[in-house]
């Protein structure tokens, strides 16, 4: 009866914890801040696939190309390498 008692309390437990997360999570609103990592699936050539090959997860797989946000005079923009460019400057909107 007790290890009945201890295994009901353990749940019970983490039902709290989960439900107490969740209800965190949906009061909060994203908010890019400069330095955030923005991720994008730019294409279906060959580097691109070898790219998303050796950085697919189990929760993604269309990942090929990454970028970090940056704010100047109140305007948002990615930094990003881009062949045959290099290190561009670039509008949120257009990225």
């Amino acid at each position: 009866m007790n290890k009945t008692l201890n295994q009901f309390f353990i749940i019970f437990t983490l039902i709290c914890i989960l439900f107490s997360c969740s209800n965190r999570q949906k009061n909060k609103i994203f908010k890019l801040k400069e330095g955030d990592l923005l991720f994008q699936n730019t294409g279906t050539d060959e580097i691109d696939n070898a790219i998303k090959g050796v950085t697919a997860t189990a929760v993604s797989k269309n990942y090929s190309h990454v970028g970090m946000a940056m704010k100047e005079n109140n305007k948002w923009f990615v930094i990003e390498a881009i062949p045959k460019k290099g290190i561009s400057k670039t509008s949120i909107k257009e990225f």
